[in-house]
């Protein structure tokens, strides 16, 4: 697997006046994450695509993220950095507008993942959006393992 170079970080900003946020749009299953988080603006808010990328990070307290997604799981999604507890993918494109649709990643797990020991955050560079609307995505939810 290649690992890309992270994109330098800003001392500030580079958003315009408006506000900014990421939808998650992910779900976390016993085997893996997968979704496709999407950047919004309003209110005159711009970005910079030298400097403005989607990125998303995986964090699993049982150290399931060693297994590396083929090129076909990670769907045009380039990942930063990968070990047995934490993984960054990035959109590969800088953000230059809002309602950048991305594709959906599959990130798969080495085994199966306790109720709440994956969480995953969002973030877009150098902004002030640092995490989804709703904040961490926790899972997998126990509802999963309820009998059928």
């Amino acid at each position: 697997m290649l690992l890309a170079a992270a994109v330098p970080a800003a001392s500030a900003s580079v958003v315009g006046p408006g506000t900014v946020g990421i939808n998650a749009n992910l779900s976390i299953y016993t085997n893996g994450v997968s979704g496709n988080p999407r950047p919004y603006g309003f209110d005159g808010a711009e970005f910079d695509p030298t400097k403005n990328f989607l990125q998303v990070t995986i964090t699993s307290s049982g150290g399931l993220l060693a297994s590396t997604p083929t090129t076909t799981q990670l769907n045009g999604w380039v990942v930063l950095s990968a070990t047995p507890t934490t993984a960054i993918l990035q959109w590969p494109a800088g953000l230059t507008g809002f309602g950048v649709d991305t594709t959906t990643f599959t990130y798969p797990f080495t085994g199966d993942a306790a109720v709440q020991s994956i969480q995953v955050k969002g973030a877009i560079t150098a902004t002030t959006a640092t995490n989804f609307d709703d904040g961490t995505v926790t899972g997998p939810s126990s509802d999963i393992f309820l009998p059928v």
